[in-house]
């Protein structure tokens, strides 16, 4: 399983957040909702943004929207362009 999911992160079906709900699973190898939702983003410093990210991670923005309610943050819906998270994985 191990194996299968490091070629879905290359292939960029599986995103670096450990409970990943985008890529393939058991029941659905081949996930339909492929189109817009495969791309990925990194987290950059907040106060610049235009800088290199902060750590190597890339996320799917649903999986990382995901992993912020449930660490607590981003209660709130906000329509800034540039959010404060952090990297469920680091």
């Amino acid at each position: 399983q191990q194996r299968v999911e490091q070629k879905e992160r290359k292939a960029g079906l599986r995103c670096c957040d450990p409970s990943c709900g985008i890529g393939s699973s058991g029941e659905d190898p081949v996930p339909e909702e492929l189109a817009g939702s495969m791309d990925q983003v990194s987290i950059h410093p907040l106060l610049h943004p235009r800088e290199g990210a902060v750590c190597p991670h890339r996320f799917h923005p649903s999986c990382l929207v995901s992993a912020e309610r449930f660490a607590g943050w981003g209660s709130k819906d906000k329509a800034e362009p540039h959010v404060e998270v952090s990297c469920p994985y680091c």
